[in-house]
């Protein structure tokens, strides 16, 4: 018989152990359905989650990890229907290879589509909401579009995908004329180039 203390005792130690059944912050929030179609679709990935931002090097953990939080999932309506959309960077399984996908709602499913990203790691990628507006190529260096969807000029009436890679990469994405866009707006940086070589000369990433 499970005596009332022993009963206790046994929802202490549960309580008190880390749950590895506990799902990670990236993935609070994310449809099922949305997660079942993406696991068919991209089999050889998994969507990243928090803990994949942290490295083996205690610089790159106190400027660029934040335990609890989440920067490579984002929530907006990115196509002016009034629902909820989704953008999220996948990790390659067994690997640190990231790519980047956009879901738009639709009524039984999910348009999801894989946007062109020049990130080889996972670790630093990150993305936000972009306000409506224009955005343009910048200036660091000139414009030679390498795929049909870059674009030097582009203006979006609905909130958009920033994302890139930290102290590194920024590309703006908007989804406009049924398809989906995107501008290069910020280049890598020269301390940026220089710390993310520090740590790849440390074969750490």
């Amino acid at each position: 018989m499970i005596t009332t203390h022993k009963l206790a005792a046994v929802l202490f130690l549960v309580a008190a152990l880390p749950s590895a059944y506990a799902r990670d912050v990236c993935l609070e929030g994310l449809p099922q359905s949305l997660e079942k179609q993406i696991a068919v679709k991209f089999p050889d990935y998994r969507i990243a989650l928090s803990a994949d931002q942290q490295l083996n090097d205690a610089e790159w953990n106190r400027a660029y990890y934040h335990p609890g939080t989440c920067q490579t999932v984002l929530r907006a309506d990115f196509d002016g229907d009034h629902q909820q959309d989704f953008a999220l960077f996948l990790v390659k399984k067994g690997g640190s290879t990231p790519k980047l996908v956009a879901a738009l709602a639709r009524e039984r499913n999910w348009l999801v589509a894989e946007l062109p990203q020049w990130n080889e790691h996972i670790a630093g990628c990150y993305m936000g909401k972009a306000a409506p507006g224009v955005y343009e190529h910048t200036a660091a260096f000139e414009f030679k579009p390498t795929t049909p969807t870059e674009r030097e000029s582009l203006a979006t009436k609905n909130t958009g995908i920033m994302a890139g890679r930290v102290e590194s990469t920024g590309d703006l994405y908007a989804f406009t004329a049924m398809q989906w866009r995107y501008v290069w707006v910020s280049d890598r940086t020269e301390h940026g180039r220089r710390f993310i070589a520090q740590v790849q000369d440390r074969g750490r990433l």
